[in-house]
């Protein structure tokens, strides 16, 4: 995901060499970014899956940059995918036997206890409950995936909550050091790359790297509760706990 321009401005007090280096900088990463989301494009439109982008680029590696042995590791794999996708269609094509993966069609056939034309329909409507099954546990199996990581981030925005209580209730400095985090985008780093288990860790450890913050203490009082409740005068709704907080800095930052 693209950054939001405010990330690229320049820090303030920079000398104007810092500036134009600092510009060239962000250039190039605009760039980088750009020619990124243009390749996760390109990848995602062949809809095919993780595994198989990976075996067709290492035969596009093999080709181009294997020398003559990659090539013809390359040509081999080549003829694997021609042979898959003339099976998946049911068209006879030149050195590819359609019923190679069924010996007990082929035995028919050479018995001629039954037409290759028909042999092939069969073999071609068994490939194809195959692929439906294989479909139907690829679907179960990504359903019961995310169902686990649903879980486990439920538990794991407890425990945010929790330590936020903690440290609030012992750090003067809390709500400077929260603003910092999520004005810095932590909270969305955190969580877009560190499994919900890592979540209170990191944002522990750079809530410690902080330091001190220079801010004045809030005066205290019976009635006030530990974490800002009901809303503002105009903006956002005051986060009643971590996860809100979070919550909102992500909407925010996207």
């Amino acid at each position: 995901m693209a950054a939001a321009e405010d990330d690229f401005a320049p820090p303030q007090g920079l000398k104007e060499r810092s500036t134009e280096r600092w510009n060239n900088l962000v250039d190039r990463t605009k760039t980088a970014e750009t020619q990124r989301d243009s390749l996760r494009t390109v990848l995602s439109d062949t809809g095919a899956p993780r595994e198989d982008l990976a075996e067709h680029l290492l035969t596009l590696r093999l080709a181009y940059r294997g020398g003559p042995d990659g090539m013809r590791q390359a040509l081999g794999r080549l003829d694997t995918l021609r042979a898959n996708i003339a099976k998946q269609l049911g068209v006879e094509v030149p050195g590819v036997d359609l019923l190679s993966d069924f010996p007990d069609l082929a035995g028919e056939v050479e018995n001629a206890t039954m037409s290759r034309e028909n042999a092939i329909a069969v073999a071609n409507a068994r490939r194809i409950a195959a692929a439906n099954t294989a479909n139907a546990q690829r679907q179960h199996q990504e359903t019961t995936t995310q169902a686990d990581f649903e879980q486990r981030a439920t538990a794991a925005r407890t425990r945010l909550d929790e330590l936020g209580a903690r440290l609030q209730s012992t750090d003067l400095d809390y709500d400077a050091k929260f603003k910092i985090l999520k004005e810095n985008g932590d909270f969305k780093d955190i969580m877009e790359n560190f499994q919900p288990e890592k979540w209170g860790e990191q944002f522990e450890r750079r809530y410690k790297l902080l330091g001190r913050v220079n801010v004045k203490p809030k005066p205290k009082t019976a009635t006030q509760p530990l974490r800002a409740t009901g809303t503002g005068g105009g903006g956002s709704p005051q986060p009643k706990s971590m996860l809100d907080a979070i919550t909102q800095g992500i909407t925010t930052e996207e």
